[in-house]
């Protein structure tokens, strides 16, 4: 019975060994497939640099939770991924939307001046048909008697404190 046990405890070790390592194996093949296709993507003659050359930055920090900054680069101890850095001199999130010369070309994105003047005379609309809620007077009452009149009638009008809603 201890041969069994220790045979069933030799393979369970070897499994786990071997699932470790093809787990760590799939982690540096993805790494080296996401480097290879970020080089790929990046123009011709252009290299993949997180940071900018000759520049220290500022601060870092995880961009899905932008608002907490650290003083040095690592994983993030929200999302577990890398920190980015963040530059002197650029542009922040101000409101503003930057769409590049190319992306709008491929985009097909004309601008225009505004100018005041008169519409078409036909216009083709799209729109969708409901009833009036207000006109809807089904009620069913939790006790005996009959609705004699309905003071709210529509869901969002409104009400105050000690309105009576309805007559019973």
């Amino acid at each position: 019975m201890k041969n069994k046990n220790t045979l069933a405890l030799l393979i369970t070790i070897a499994v786990a060994a071997g699932g470790y390592g093809a787990y760590r194996f799939g982690l540096r093949q993805g790494t080296q497939s996401a480097a290879m296709h970020a080089d790929a993507a990046a123009p011709a003659g252009e290299t993949v640099n997180s940071g900018q050359p000759g520049k220290k930055p500022l601060y870092w920090h995880d961009p899905m939770v932008p608002g907490q900054k650290f003083d040095k680069p690592g994983k993030s101890p929200f999302m577990d991924m890398q920190l980015v850095p963040v530059y002197g001199g650029e542009d922040g999130d101000d409101g503003k939307v930057a769409i590049s010369p190319r992306l709008q070309q491929n985009l097909g994105v004309r601008t225009a001046a505004v100018t005041t003047g008169k519409l078409a005379g036909n216009i083709t609309a799209v729109g969708s048909v409901a009833y009036n809620e207000r006109d809807v007077a089904l009620i069913q009452a939790r006790s005996n008697g009959f609705l004699e009149r309905l003071y709210v009638r529509a869901p969002l009008d409104p009400v105050s404190k000690g309105q009576a809603l309805a007559d019973l």
